[in-house]
C-alpha cells in the first residue's frame, strides 16, 4: 500500500476500512504499510484540524457581529 491509498482510504472510511486494508497486506510488508498509514492518518488529522479552526474563527467573527454590530444599527451600544 502507497501513501496515497492509505490516506484516501482513511479520509472517505475512517479507522476500520484503513486497518482491513492493512489487514491484507503480506506480512513481510505488514511493518512498512502500518508507518505509512500512520503518516497518512496524522497528515488528515491535520488537515481536519486546521480546517475546524478555521471554521472556529469563522464563527467567532459571526458571533461578534451579531455581538456588537447588530446593537449598534438598533441604536443600542454593545452589549456588557
Amino acid at each position: 500500500m502507497d501513501y496515497e491509498q492509505c490516506r484516501d482510504i482513511y479520509a472517505t472510511g475512517g479507522m476500520n476500512p484503513l486497518l482491513a486494508a492493512l489487514d491484507g497486506t503480506a506480512p513481510h510488508e505488514r511493518t512498512e504499510a502500518a508507518l505509512i498509514a500512520a503518516r497518512a492518518v496524522g497528515d488528515v488529522a491535520a488537515q481536519n484540524l486546521a480546517r475546524f479552526r478555521a471554521e472556529a474563527e469563522e464563527r467567532q467573527v459571526g458571533m461578534a457581529y451579531w455581538q456588537i454590530v447588530m446593537p449598534l444599527n438598533a441604536g443600542r451600544g454593545p452589549r456588557e
